[in-house]
């Protein structure tokens, strides 16, 4: 991707490029809704109801280039953006460390624009890519044009100098840090703060360190943020680190997962998150791929459009705290050869799984086990007071895409997350988000409720209540 700083570094099989939709129309300004973070739910509330929101990472080389993707994403129902402002519009550093005030001042207006939109933002404010140079060797190592190395008039001569305590090019980007968290901790749709993105890839950092930079950000952040909104740092696939994922340094994981079939990999992955360390986990950045889409890759081959399709609504059914939260499709495919036409591709890809999960509660909602037949793929989440799931046919996915046979009589056993013996289900179109005619009962023995489903043929979701007394 050439100077690109990009996601996470895991990719998995093969698959298909395709189109979701053409841009959707896009609305007047929409009410910005009250979004919340904590209690007894692992998601966030959306005005008082806990949801899985949709989310995606948006980019762009102008103010006016954003804030075309911002309206995309809210025509198409997200609530989230999550935003590298040390991305597209500069680096956002000038003489000794200062805050860039030209820079500031245009995502001041991005931020603006996102609330009249009715979309929360998560700015993150520092990227691997920025603080690598060539060690380990991922591909995008932009030390050489880092505005903190030394060769550009910054403090530091290796990157791994922002890992060690009381260094000038540390002291010197903290300050910068709460300087940036000052300016924007009083708009109202800031959902969260990430201080950096995949620690575990920049040259010289390792668990500890990596670990005790974010907490030292971490303190800054809340120094600063009078809402105290959530601070996240994040790693890549690659790696897991307990002292950080473990630490008051982090509310909220994230998942960066490239794979194909991306669906899987999200309902297994985010399980083990949520088991491992508790805490809400948002699908950071996601693909089929995290190579650069510019052919002979999963993401733009034939058929992609579907394996992303199918992975969104994996990703509702994940426990995760968002869905989508794609790269590529998002916004970073405007810097490569696919360019803006491969992301308006994608425009309005969630939009019919936002309209299903606009009509749920998840309170109370965590990851369920499910055992499903080889014909089948899938997932839910529940609680006593309801499941929701999500499945699809195996033969349905890249590339070859074989979605037109119909499946007749398939089950599937769900843990069962409440004391009911017998469940009312009530069926999805995935094509619509909206409810099918058919209908039907499950039944529970104790320990887990069986589902009949109805015959289909690419996919479907549903939603299970317990039956009246």
């Amino acid at each position: 991707m050439g100077r690109l700083l990009f996601g996470a570094l895991i990719a998995i099989g093969a698959g298909g490029f395709g189109g979701c939709g053409s841009n959707p129309s896009v609305p007047g300004p929409r009410p910005l809704p009250t979004l919340a973070l904590g209690g007894a739910a692992p998601y966030f509330t959306v005005d008082g109801t806990p949801r899985v929101v949709m989310s995606r990472n948006i980019t762009g080389t102008s103010v006016g280039a954003i804030e075309q993707l911002i309206d995309q994403a809210s025509g198409a129902g997200d609530t989230l953006i999550r935003l590298h402002v040390i991305q597209g519009l500069g680096a956002g550093v000038a003489s000794g460390g200062a805050v860039d005030p030209e820079w500031a001042a245009s995502w001041d207006q991005v931020f603006d624009h996102a609330a009249q939109a009715g979309l929360y933002v998560a700015p993150v404010f520092a990227v691997w890519a920025d603080w690598n140079d060539g060690t380990p060797d991922y591909g995008f190592a932009n030390w050489a044009m880092n505005p903190w190395n030394s060769a550009n008039g910054g403090p530091a001569t290796d990157p791994s100098e922002l890992w060690q305590a009381g260094t000038a090019v540390r002291e010197g980007w903290m300050a910068w840090l709460g300087a940036l968290v000052d300016r924007w901790q009083g708009r109202p749709n800031i959902a969260a703060w990430e201080v950096f993105s995949e620690l575990d890839i920049a040259t010289g950092a390792d668990e500890t360190s990596g670990a005790a930079f974010a907490a030292e950000a971490a303190g800054v952040v809340r120094g600063k943020d009078a809402g105290q909104r959530p601070v996240m740092a994040s790693l890549t696939a690659l790696n897991d680190w307990p002292a950080l994922n473990s630490s008051d340094a982090v509310d909220i994981l994230q998942i960066h997962g490239y794979a194909d079939p991306l669906d899987t990999y999200l309902i297994n992955h985010v399980g083990a998150l949520l088991n491992e360390y508790g805490k809400p986990v948002l699908i950071g950045e996601s693909g089929l791929s995290a190579a650069a889409p510019t052919g002979g890759t999963a993401t733009t081959e034939p058929n992609a459009a579907l394996d992303v399709r199918h992975a969104i609504w994996a990703g509702v059914v994940s426990g995760a705290i968002n869905a989508r939260g794609l790269w590529w499709e998002d916004g970073y495919a405007v810097y490569e050869p696919p360019g803006v036409a491969f992301v308006n591709s994608y425009a309005d890809a969630e939009s019919r799984a936002a309209t299903f999960v606009g009509q749920l509660d998840f309170t109370g909602v965590t990851p369920l086990a499910v055992s499903l037949s080889a014909d089948l793929v899938g997932g839910a989440v529940g609680s006593a007071a309801r499941i929701i799931g999500w499945v699809r046919s195996g033969a349905c996915t890249a590339p070859a895409a074989a979605c037109d046979r119909p499946l007749t009589g398939e089950t599937i056993g769900i843990s069962l997350p409440g004391a009911a013996s017998t469940w009312t289900a009530t069926f999805f179109d995935t094509s619509t988000g909206h409810r099918m005619s058919s209908a039907g009962t499950a039944t529970g023995d104790g320990e887990s409720v069986t589902l009949m489903l109805p015959t289909f043929s690419d996919d479907l979701a549903f939603v299970l209540v317990p039956s009246a007394a």
